[in-house]
């Protein structure tokens, strides 16, 4: 059975008011219509809001944006549209407002672009972004990337996990070399006297820059 009236529709009829259906206007109208559980009026139990600048609320009988959730929200699909942030957001790293997916969680300023543990042979023991490591000679590693820089204007930091034939007072220092690339990090590994070249068990390497 209906019930209609000037300002209400209403679905039930039910002694009951969580078993009837209303949609209305509050009593004192704010250019809103409402969808409610309960009686009419001012005792219906608000469920969806909508008001004159079609915005939807949920849970909240003021909404401010097309679609306002108060409490909390599940979704099991796709997020896609301006909510999610691009490559370009992320690099920008000015928004507050957009959602960071996996995928392009990488291309922020503050996130390493590749990183590797590279054995002294040539070999990885663990990486990211990385296709292959060249073993450039004693002392020497060439870290390639699967998804190079945008230039050669980055910043390449790199430790050494020393070999157990080396004396515990050799310290090693990892350094950048002036003829990396965009797509090949080139580093070297020497002792504190800057001469001679050393090959320790690993050595790792993590990179920033713009992709």
């Amino acid at each position: 059975m209906s019930t209609i009236n000037s300002k209400n529709v209403q679905v039930g009829t039910s002694n009951v008011a969580a078993e009837n259906f209303t949609l209305y206007q509050p009593s004192t109208p704010d250019g809103t219509v409402r969808l409610g559980v309960g009686n009419s009026g001012a005792t219906t139990a608000d469920v969806v809001t909508v008001n004159s600048s079609g915005n939807v609320g949920i849970g909240t009988s003021s909404p401010t944006v097309k679609l306002d959730v108060s409490g909390s929200l599940a979704v099991s699909g796709a997020i896609s549209g301006a909510v999610v942030a691009t490559q370009s957001d992320q690099e920008t790293a000015t928004s507050i407002t957009t959602l960071v997916t996996p995928g392009r969680q990488q291309f922020h300023p503050s996130a390493a672009k590749g990183w590797v543990k590279a054995a002294s042979n040539g070999t990885s023991a663990v990486s990211f972004n990385v296709s292959s490591i060249t073993d450039g000679g004693v002392g020497r590693v060439v870290v390639n990337w699967t998804v190079p820089f945008s230039s050669a204007n980055y910043v390449a930091l790199g430790t050494a996990q020393k070999s157990t034939s080396l004396s515990a007072a050799t310290t090693l220092i990892v350094q950048e070399r002036t003829d990396s690339t965009a797509s090949a990090c080139h580093m070297d590994i020497i002792d504190s006297s800057g001469t001679a070249f050393q090959d320790p068990n690993y050595t790792n390497i993590a990179a920033w820059g713009d992709q």
